[in-house]
């Protein structure tokens, strides 16, 4: 039927039951639409902070905000808003997305604005922080030493995917260089678990002290060394003997090209590179070829740091006439274990309390095990996307 009034006629010269089936026609000017683009996939993101939505007074409510601690994997399914992004837990299809702050906000607000300076305002709260930013001076990170504590880009979130369940080829034990930590540790792994655990070989520019280690160092002559380390080549690197500010002097440090060698050994051959270092060298070690599992082994109390001494001493890990230390230095190992967590945790999988060598190497082990079992949350380029 074209018109209304042909459909009345029928209808009036019809006797009995009327079935009417009504279809649209496209006019043949008109083509057909194309259909809608398909929906983005959701990004996964881990969060490099903690966030709590009742103390953010630029969001609209508290109920709205979705809390969640560093470390968690986050699923943000729209990123449209300039300041808050929804997202809900990975993993949880079903659960209601909430409100996360942007990558944008948190990363002025963190950086431009102390937050125990962040006071509700007006309706405009967003736009009242924006103005004053620009009147800011940037508040970063308070550090004491710039050999400590490098002024690193400010992580906020991470985009990440998930590993498929396979061996890990680095483990590398961060955290402060105290006598009780990461060095002991290591050094503990490789002694009770051989078939398992092996350590990188060393490189040194003092011949004798080469010749001296049986095979477990390599030597570089001193210039070619130093042209390296300028290169950007070492992990990291100290000088040996007791002027250790001078110019002078042999070096020992681990090259990168030398961890490459150990994994691609290790990995023929079933075997877990460990190693140990500065948190700060951490980032020359994440890199895709080397997946690395990434442990802080944070410093203990002063008493745990005592005992844990006199049980390295025992198993003849440390000499007999290694001291502890004073009471003020074992404090400031404290300390500088806190704030080294806290600069670096966007680095580490996971933070241990080295409180004792045999609990400790229980969670570093039970943490290889989880990972090699499970899998793990690593950076998104270190997985290749499906076809």
């Amino acid at each position: 039927m074209e018109t209304p009034e042909a459909l009345q006629r029928l209808l009036r010269q019809t006797v009995g039951r009327i079935t009417l089936r009504i279809e649209s026609e496209t006019p043949p000017e008109s083509p057909l639409s194309p259909p809608p683009p398909p929906m983005p996939e959701p990004r996964l993101l881990r969060a490099c902070f903690d966030y709590q939505p009742e103390r953010d007074p630029l969001l609209p409510s508290p109920e709205l905000g979705l809390r969640f601690r560093h470390g968690d994997v986050l699923e943000v399914v729209d990123q449209s808003d300039e300041a808050f992004w929804q997202a809900r837990p990975a993993g949880r299809p079903r659960e209601p997305a909430r409100l996360i702050p942007s990558q944008t906000l948190e990363e002025r607000r963190k950086a431009f604005f102390p937050a125990s300076r962040i006071v509700p305002g007006p309706a405009d709260r967003l736009k009242q922080l924006y103005t004053k930013l620009h009147h800011q001076k940037p508040v970063m990170y308070r550090a004491q030493s710039a050999a400590d504590f490098d002024r690193a880009e400010l992580a906020l979130y991470e985009d990440v995917a998930r590993l498929a369940p396979s061996p890990v080829s680095l483990l590398v034990l961060t955290g402060p260089g105290c006598a009780v930590g990461r060095d002991l540790l290591r050094r503990w792994l490789c002694r009770q678990y051989p078939l398992k655990f092996a350590a990188p070989r060393l490189i040194s520019s003092d011949p004798e002290r080469c010749g001296d280690a049986g095979g477990d160092l390599e030597f570089m002559p001193r210039q070619e060394m130093l042209a390296a380390i300028a290169a950007g080549d070492f992990v990291e690197f100290r000088r040996l003997g007791n002027d250790v500010a001078s110019d002078g002097g042999d070096l020992i440090g681990l090259s990168l090209e030398s961890v490459r060698g150990s994994v691609s050994t290790g990995a023929s051959s079933g075997l877990t590179v460990v190693l140990d270092c500065h948190p700060s060298a951490v980032r020359r070690l994440r890199l895709a070829e080397l997946r690395p599992l990434v442990l802080f082994l944070a410093t203990p109390d002063v008493a745990a740091q005592r005992e844990l001494l006199a049980e390295a001493r025992s198993l003849g890990l440390v000499p007999e006439s290694e001291e502890p230390g004073s009471e003020q230095q074992l404090q400031d190992a404290v300390r500088q274990s806190v704030k080294l967590e806290k600069l670096y945790r966007p680095l580490f999988d996971s933070a241990i309390l080295c409180d004792g060598l045999s609990s400790t190497q229980t969670e570093v082990l039970n943490a290889v095990a989880t990972a090699e079992a499970e899998g793990r949350w690593v950076p998104a380029g270190w997985v290749e996307p499906e076809m």
